[in-house]
């Protein structure tokens, strides 16, 4: 059975998916802290912090680093190896999700009186059997992505936003004003919205199994559990490390601002710090859904082995195609975003905040680089490499921002600039590995012509904005020249042979899949 399985369309279905649960999870939040207001809100994001802990503990990087060794069995035609892999990763993530998930629940209590707040306990036994539908789910999203499908991640990811809406506003409604209750049971809402994803990702397994018939007696090699369990946690690991790290100098870098600006800052340090961390980084973060879903496309691709080198030039190419203009975009249109996506910022907030978001937009490229490099090591078994890489440019951004901080003109811009130095030195140092271990350089037009074709756009953009202003209110300008830049960026782009048309052939490389699901059960 042949399948067209490319690199660019697993990412824009992967960006499809993603843009839209992100879309739908910022929404459930406004009638959310509308219901449970102030107190109720507080108590609700007290259990994440820790809820987040045990998910890196127990998935975190499961998916990538399982789509790599089902890529690479099935390119060997190793379909008994591939499933080997499949169940040996079910079982042991499985169990260590259980694991994570009895202990939260037991330890509920203690947990919530060491946080100094016993009502949030009964959130806890609320919330701990998702952390072993999320361990299931990571498993069987791997499986999908090593195959190259990337439908059932994005659909399942849809299904849990959606399923998460329904649950938590009709029940918070339901037990207000109940505000404990209703907290606890809005909790619940995760748990039934991971167990909606796992439900639509084992449909669409035992669908998938009975399209196909695979004849595992006459092909692959004996499999090897104990080999495959050594592989997963190999790549696995040095992720679930990674992303416990940038979480946990996030904390230390909160507590810098806070104690350091405190002594010479004459305004809320607190809100100031929320600026930067609340409208600010989450504007900054949403180039990143498009350029990770190139990220996680790209490791089942690369770790097939097939024009492994042309993969990797095309992967960090689409990286720069897209973050190059969002970062100029973001530069140039600061103060109407923030205007548009927040119009409740008191005038003297929303400046600081584009200000903010014009030193942030630096980020952009730097932070879309270091996801799709992270991802290429991962394909390449030099996760662990990543991993170092990342805590050097963690400890030169608390130096950094240790540093800028103290300098009263500077102040909260410290932080911003610490960040896009973290995501630089870590990108840098990744890519250093990556053209050594694949003997290539990239070269400078993989960065330099979507920066030229970004400047293009965004200048036109630029000049229509400023034109349809005169006609037209702020937001609806903003929106009419961002949409017509669309097409003069995409001829840009063309004119200037961005893509080569050995890598347009890539990005719709046949893959020829024989016999049926690899996983055979």
């Amino acid at each position: 059975m042949k399948r067209q399985k490319s690199l660019i369309s697993g990412a824009v279905i992967l960006s499809l998916g993603g843009l839209l649960s992100k879309a739908l999870g910022a929404l459930y939040r406004i009638p959310l802290t509308n219901l449970l207001g102030p107190e109720g809100i507080g108590l609700y994001h007290l259990v994440f912090p820790v809820y987040s802990l045990l998910l890196s503990a127990s998935s975190s990087g499961v998916p990538t680093a399982l789509s790599r060794l089902i890529s690479e069995r099935l390119s060997l035609n190793d379909y008994k190896g591939a499933r080997c892999a499949f169940r040996v990763a079910y079982i042991l993530i499985g169990g260590a999700g259980l694991a994570l998930s009895l202990l939260l629940f037991f330890f509920a209590d203690r947990v919530a009186q060491l946080q100094g707040t016993p009502l949030i306990a009964e959130g806890y036994r609320m919330i701990a059997p998702s952390v072993f539908f999320t361990s299931q789910i990571s498993v069987i999203r791997g499986y999908f992505q090593g195959r190259m499908n990337m439908v059932p991640t994005a659909l399942s990811q849809v299904v849990e936003q959606v399923a998460k809406i329904l649950f938590t506003v009709g029940v918070a409604v339901n037990f207000l004003p109940d505000v404990a209750k209703a907290v606890s049971f809005s909790i619940l809402a995760v748990t039934v919205s991971e167990l909606a994803a796992l439900l639509t990702l084992i449909f669409l397994y035992i669908i998938g199994k009975k399209k196909r018939k695979a004849d595992l007696q006459s092909q692959g090699e004996k499999p090897g559990a104990f080999r495959f369990a050594a592989l997963l946690l190999e790549a696995s690991l040095p992720i679930a490390i990674g992303s416990a790290m940038l979480p946990l100098s996030g904390i230390i870098d909160s507590l810098l601002v806070i104690n350091i600006m405190g002594r010479y800052y004459g305004g809320n340090v607190v809100g100031v710090y929320g600026l930067l961390n609340g409208p600010v980084n989450s504007i900054i973060g949403l180039p990143a859904i498009v350029t990770g879903a190139i990220a996680a496309a790209a490791v089942p691709a690369i770790s097939s082995g097939k024009e492994a080198n042309g993969k990797v030039g095309l992967a960090l190419k689409l990286t720069f195609l897209i973050a190059m203009p969002c970062a100029l975009g973001l530069l140039v249109f600061s103060q109407q975003v923030i205007s548009l996506l927040y119009p409740t910022l008191s005038t003297e907030d929303a400046g600081l905040a584009a200000l903010l978001l014009q030193v942030g937009s630096v980020s952009v490229p730097f932070l879309a680089l270091l996801q799709t490099s992270v991802c290429v090591l991962v394909a390449a078994r030099k996760g662990f490499l990543g991993t170092l890489n990342l805590f050097v440019g963690v400890l030169a951004k608390l130096a950094l921002s240790f540093i800028l901080l103290q300098i009263p003109s500077i102040n909260i811009f410290g932080s911003a600039i610490s960040a896009a130095a973290c995501y630089l030195v870590v990108a840098a140092l990744n890519l250093f590995v990556i053209m050594r271990h694949y003997k290539f350089e990239p070269s400078a037009h993989v960065a330099l012509k979507p920066l030229l074709c970004s400047t293009v756009a965004i200048a036109f953009a630029f000049g229509a904005q400023k034109l349809f202003e005169v006609f037209l209110g702020q937001n609806l300008s903003l929106a009419l020249s961002i949409a017509l830049s669309l097409p003069v960026y995409a001829f840009a782009c063309l004119k200037l042979e961005v893509l080569s048309g050995s890598e347009i052939g890539l990005l719709s490389l046949p893959r020829k899949v024989k016999g049926d699901d690899p996983t055979g059960v």
